[in-house]
């Protein structure tokens, strides 16, 4: 697979820093989006070939990502809401500044933990709010620090033991023609589903939200 053998590739040329770097910029979002799940999936493929220490990666991956949190935890602690409504750009769209808001009112620091590793497209709006909300920076830590771990090694697992395998699935599915197709768009449809099922999740808790 072309993009799986590129992903590999950069991560293995750049090393560590570059990758604490990308995994940072992605958990603030003003400056663009990241495949960082990816990233830390092809981290650990890397790390399988010997390149990278597994204990390193997994250490670059947690520290890069809490890093990035604890970036935009203080942005929005200094500059307040403004700074979301000036720059926030793709993150405010969509009622997504909104559902934000009800996750943190609600759920607190477990709602950060969440967002870590489920719905994490909120991720960098929630660092934001708990921020101008004036969260407890320890409750804010403690919770970033866990989610962020659970992920890095998640992903980073999954690279490291299934890189090859999924890679191999997917030329297989290629190489079965009209049933590869079918299989794919029943994943597809399943991916699909699943999205529909967050969405309205969340709508829910959007409209029960008194504000």
């Amino acid at each position: 697979m072309q993009e799986s053998s590129t992903m590999l590739n950069l991560v293995a040329q750049y090393g560590y820093v570059t990758i604490f770097l990308i995994i940072a910029v992605e958990n603030i979002e003003f400056f663009g989006s990241f495949p960082t799940s990816l990233i830390a999936a092809a981290t650990g493929a890397v790390a399988a070939e010997g390149i990278f220490n597994p204990w390193a990666a997994m250490a670059v991956l947690t520290i890069g990502s809490i890093t990035g949190d604890v970036i935009g935890y203080w942005i929005g602690r200094t500059f307040g809401r403004p700074v979301l409504v000036k720059w926030g750009g793709r993150m405010i769209k969509n009622g997504k500044l909104e559902t934000a808001e009800h996750i943190v009112d609600r759920y607190g620091p477990w709602g950060v933990f969440a967002t870590r590793w489920v719905f994490a497209s909120f991720q960098a709006i929630i660092n934001i709010i708990t921020g101008i909300t004036r969260m407890h920076f320890g409750k804010f830590f403690l919770a970033c620090f866990l989610g962020e771990l659970l992920w890095s090694v998640g992903y980073f697992l999954l690279g490291y033991f299934f890189w090859t395998q999924v890679s191999g699935i997917l030329q297989k599915i290629s190489s079965l023609g009209i049933f590869g197709v079918i299989l794919t768009l029943l994943v597809l449809t399943a991916v699909y589903l699943l999205y529909r099922f967050r969405k309205r999740i969340f709508k829910q808790s959007h409209d029960g939200n008194p504000n």
